[in-house]
C-alpha cells in the first residue's frame, strides 16, 4: 500500500516552524526497516540537513540499553532483579534509608524508578564525566530519599546510574564497554557509542542552546559513570535496530533477525511495572491517553483508542529524542532534535498517531487456532440447522448453563426470520482479538447476522461465547 505521509510531514513541518530545534532527524519504521524518513535545518552551524546517518546524543533513551545488559546478566544467572543493591555496590551498606520499616533498596527498585530517590533533572546531565572514584565519594555521602523504597514512581537518573555500576561490579568490566560488546555490536549498531572519538565524525550533529534568538553551540561532555543515565550517542538508522527489535518481540512469528536478549526478557522490559501518577514532570500538560507506567528503561503508554505503545523520551544539554512503537501494527517512531530539552515526546507522539490513524493501523497477524477454526464452521453449520448433539459436542459446561438450549434455538429462529435466506456461503471475516476467537458476518437476504465465538482455555478447548446479532437490515 503506498501512503503519501502528509500527515507525518505536517507535524514536523509545524515543529521545525517554531523554532524549537535548529535540525532535527525523524523516521517512521517498521520491520526492521525505515519505511519514510526526513530531516529539517542543519546539523552544525551552515552544516548539511540531518538525516537517518547523523548521529545525536539520545539522552535517556540510554536507559533502555542499560535495562537490557542488567536483563542479559541476569539471564546469565550474575545477578537476581530482587537482590539487594548492596549485594552488588557494598559501599551501599552505608546508605541510611528512610524510615525504620523501609525494605532493601533492590535493582528492581532502580529499574523501575521506584527507588524513593528524589527526580534529578538536570544536576545528573551535567555529571556525566564523574570518574568512578569520584563516584565512589558522592555514595559515601548519602542519598537522600523521599519516599521509602517500593512505594511510587519518581523519575531518577541516579537509579540508573546506580545500575551502570551494578553492570561493572558484575561483568569485570566497565558498563561502557559491557553494552557495546554485548548489546550493540551484536545488533550491528556501530554509530552507537559512549564517545564521540569512536564515532564517524562527518555524521555528528552539534547540541544548541538558544541564547537571545541564537543558536549557540553546547561542548560535548565526556563519558564517565553518570553516562549510564543518557550518555549514548546513535542515528536514526541504528535506532531502527533497537525499535524493532523491542516490537518484534511481540510479533507470535518466527523471529526476523537475531537479538542478543530473548524475546522473553525484551516483553518484560515493556511491560509497565511501575504507574506514572498524572502530573508528573514526564507527562504533558494535557494527556490524551489512558495510563502510563514505566517498565524496565522504557514508557508503556496505554490508549482506548490505540491500545499499548512503547518507547522512550531523551533531554540533554544540546539535544532533545523520542522514541516510540506501537505493539500491535508494529510501526514505530523515531525523531532526534540538536537542541537543549527539545520537546520531542508530544511531536514524535502527534506524528505516530497520525498515521496509524490514516492506515487504520491494524495488528500483528496472530494465528487462530486450528481448533477455533473447527469450531467456526461448526457454528456456521449449527447456524443454518440446529443440531442439538453438534451443540452438545462443541459447547462447555456453562453455555446450557447460562441459556438453555430450547431458548438458544428459538433467538437463531428468530434472528434468521428477520434477516431472511443466506444469499452466499461466503462469509465475510471480522478481526479477531486473540487466537481463541472468531468474529464473522454472514450475508442475508434481508441484512447481514454477526457471529462471535470464543474458546476455553481446557483441552480440548469449547466453545464457551456464542453471540449472534443482526447488524444491518435492508428497508422497502
Amino acid at each position: 500500500m503506498t501512503h503519501s505521509f502528509q500527515c507525518i510531514d505536517r507535524v514536523i513541518d509545524q515543529y521545525f516552524e517554531s523554532g524549537m530545534t535548529p535540525g532535527l532527524s525523524f523516521a517512521l519504521v517498521r520491520n526492521n526497516e525505515i519505511i519514510y524518513s526526513g530531516g529539517r535545518g542543519m546539523m552544525y552551524a551552515d552544516g548539511p540537513e540531518p538525516d537517518t546517518s547523523s548521529i545525536f546524543r539520545i539522552a535517556s533513551m540510554t536507559k533502555s540499553f542499560v535495562a537490557a545488559a542488567i536483563l542479559k546478566l541476569r539471564d546469565e544467572g550474575k545477578l537476581n532483579l530482587d537482590d539487594s543493591v548492596i549485594t552488588h555496590i557494598p559501599q551501599m551498606k552505608a546508605i541510611k534509608l528512610p524510615t525504620p520499616d523501609s525494605p532493601e533498596l533492590t535493582i528492581r527498585h532502580l529499574l523501575t524508578m521506584s527507588a524513593g530517590f528524589p527526580t534529578d533533572d538536570p544536576w545528573g546531565d551535567r555529571c556525566e564525566p564523574m570518574t568512578p572514584e569520584e563516584f565512589n565519594q558522592l555514595i559515601s555521602r548519602g542519598f537522600n530519599f523521599i519516599y521509602p523504597p517500593g512505594i511510587r514512581f519518581e523519575y531518577s537518573n541516579l537509579s540508573y546510574v546506580l545500575l551502570g555500576r551494578i553492570i561493572t561490579n558484575c561483568s569485570g568490566v566497565q558498563f561502557q564497554t559491557y553494552i557495546t560488546e554485548n548489546i550493540l555490536n551484536p545488533l550491528k549498531m556501530t554509530s552507537t557509542r559512549f564517545t564521540m572519538q569512536e564515532l564517524n565524525q562527518d555524521y555528528l550533529t552539534r547540541g544548541h542552546r538558544k541564547r537571545n534568538d541564537e543558536w549557540l553551540a553546547e561542548d560535548f561532555s565526556p563519558t564517565g559513570e553518570f553516562a549510564a543515565l543518557g550518555g549514548l550517542f546513535s542515528s536514526v538508522k541504528d535506532l531502527t535496530i533497537w525499535v524493532s527489535g523491542m516490537v518484534s518481540a511481540f510479533d507470535p512469528h518466527e523471529e526476523k533477525f537475531l537479538h542478543p536478549l530473548s524475546r522473553t526478557s525484551r516483553r518484560e522490559m515493556q511491560q509497565g511495572a511501575r504507574v506514572i501518577p498524572p502530573g508528573t514532570n514526564t507527562d504533558p500538560l494535557k494527556p490524551d491517553f489512558d495510563f502510563r507506567a514505566y517498565g524496565f528503561g522504557l514508557v508503556h503508554e496505554y490508549d482506548r483508542t490505540w491500545g499499548s505503545s512503547v518507547g522512550h523520551s531523551g533531554g540533554y544539554p544540546g539535544y532533545g529524542t523520542h522514541m516510540r512503537w506501537h505493539i500491535d501494527s508494529g510501526y514505530g517512531f523515531i525523531l532526534l532534535s540538536n537542541s537543549t530539552y527539545a520537546p520531542s515526546y508530544p511531536v514524535a507522539r502527534n506524528a505516530h498517531r497520525a498515521f496509524l490513524e490514516e492506515v487504520g493501523a491494524g495488528n500483528f497477524s496472530m494465528p487462530t487456532w486450528p481448533r477455533t477454526l473447527d469450531a467456526f464452521k461448526a457454528m456456521r453449520s449449527l447456524l443454518r440447522e440446529w443440531d442439538t448433539n453438534l451443540a452438545s459436542s462443541w459447547f462447555s459446561l456453562n453455555v446450557e448453563m447460562d441459556e438453555s438450549y430450547a431458548r438458544r434455538e428459538k433467538e437463531i429462529a428468530d434472528l434468521k426470520a428477520a434477516a431472511g435466506s443466506f444469499v452466499t456461503d461466503e462469509p465475510e471475516i471480522l478481526a479477531g482479538s486473540t487466537p481463541a476467537q472468531m468474529r464473522w458476518r454472514e450475508k442475508c437476504q434481508n441484512g447481514e447476522l454477526e457471529v462471535f465465538i470464543q474458546l476455553t482455555p481446557e483441552n480440548p478447548s469449547l466453545v464457551q461465547t456464542l453471540s449472534i446479532k443482526l447488524v444491518s437490515v435492508k428497508t422497502l
